[in-house]
């Protein structure tokens, strides 16, 4: 669940913010590449403190603080406008990606937790299949949502640049909304995993 819900929101938001950096700021695509650099670099900072999050607020609390970065992240970014440089997705994409490293990295870790060895493989591969199915359904519901509410059945790249400033803004809060999901998901694991250690003493 965690990987579907991380796929349908996190996954989804290069399409949008190329979308934005591209048909609203009129981007090249190596402009739009390098508008991403800082969500990178900082999902590669976040991935170094993997282990200290896990060690301090457990698995479930590091999903779920992931998933809250990303649910920040997204709100902020709600903010674009026409006017702006991609300077002003900086704070944003920031946040999200060091989201983007705790949720990633520990869903595999929480995958593999008590499997046999020779599971690993089949652990993994579910993973990736929840992934895969929360990116497809997640970009078709938000594009089917964000389609209903600015009454066009055209491509999102046809629109006129206000309404497609408008469109993403709605495709981010969507987003956030599926990301607070993923921390709900994630709060709900811990208060399950602390029910079954109370039960066993």
């Amino acid at each position: 669940m965690s990987a579907a819900l991380f796929s349908a929101s996190f996954g989804t938001l290069y399409y949008f913010l190329t979308l934005y950096t591209q048909e609203v700021l009129h981007y090249n695509a190596i402009q739009s590449g390098v508008s991403f650099l800082p969500l990178t670099l900082s999902a590669l900072v976040g991935s170094k403190f993997i282990n200290r999050m896990i060690s301090t607020v457990g698995i479930a609390g590091t999903l779920g603080s992931g998933m809250g970065l990303g649910v920040i992240g997204f709100m902020i970014l709600t903010q674009l406008s026409a006017n702006n440089s991609f300077l002003v997705m900086i704070p944003g994409t920031i946040i999200i990606g060091l989201g983007q490293a705790f949720v990633f990295t520990t869903m595999f870790i929480a995958a593999g937790l008590g499997i046999e060895p020779k599971e690993q493989g089949i652990a993994s591969a579910i993973i990736n299949t929840g992934q895969q199915i929360g990116s497809a359904i997640g970009l078709a519901v938000i594009m089917a949502i964000v389609s209903a509410i600015s009454n066009t059945s055209g491509s999102l790249e046809q629109m006129e640049t206000a309404l497609l400033t408008d469109a993403v803004h709605m495709a981010l809060f969507i987003e956030a909304i599926i990301a607070l999901f993923g921390v709900i998901v994630a709060f709900s694991l811990r208060q399950k995993k602390s029910s079954s250690l109370l039960a066993n003493k």
